[in-house]
């Protein structure tokens, strides 16, 4: 399920690339920005040469760099575990 909510955003970004897809308070990402974005992110994960059984553990504000840590995290086909900042 995850792999196809990727695959949905990549989709939409090969099609319309220049759409805006998050609007964060007064910054814009375009769906193409995003993409970008979170194939970096996917690329960074590499980087860390996780076991197949590793989980990403996301703790962040209502804000585009969640979205773009969970997409990569996506690609990368990491499980997430989002946690609650009030906590």
């Amino acid at each position: 399920m995850a792999l196809e909510f990727y695959n949905l955003i990549k989709t939409h970004a090969e099609n319309t690339p220049d759409h805006p897809a998050i609007i964060d308070g007064e910054v814009t990402l375009t769906y193409g920005q995003l993409l970008e974005q979170a194939q970096r992110f996917a690329g960074g994960l590499s980087d860390l040469k996780l076991n197949p059984q590793s989980k990403l553990g996301l703790l962040c504000l209502n804000q585009k760099e969640y979205l773009v840590a969970l997409m990569g995290a996506f690609l990368k086909g990491l499980p997430v575990v989002p946690y609650n900042f009030l906590l």
